[in-house]
This record gives structure tokens, sequence and C-alpha cells, in this order.
């Protein structure tokens, strides 16, 4: 599976990274890559299944609590 950041997905991790960042930027680091590390993980074959199906047919989406 190709995993691919939406540009709108991207966007919306950049704010909420600055938000972060303007308290703690070592936080706001460490939550981007997490998430990061957390998508490309869909890459794996064996955890193609990893979240649940999107709301765009042929996605998956993975919820990440604050």
């Amino acid at each position: 599976m190709k995993v691919v950041f939406e540009p709108a997905a991207s966007e919306e991790l950049d704010h909420a990274f600055e938000w972060i960042a303007h308290d703690n930027p070592r936080a706001a680091v460490e939550m981007v890559a997490h998430i990061q590390r957390k998508v490309m993980q869909l890459a794996i074959p064996e955890l193609t299944k990893l979240g649940r199906p999107g709301l765009v047919p042929g996605t998956r989406e993975l919820l990440e609590e604050p």
C-alpha cells in the first residue's frame, strides 16, 4: 500500500505543530514524528488493516488521542 498525506491533512498537521510549538517546541516535534510513524505503518503489508476504513472508499483512517 502506498501511503500519501493529502494536502489538507498535511496542512492540519502543520497547524497542530505550530499551535503546540508556541508553548512547547519539543512536544510539537515529538507529536508530529509520532503521527508520521503511525501513518507510515500502513505501508507494511501486515499492518494495512491498522485503523478503520476511511470515509473515502479504498482509504484507511487512524485516530490518535490527544
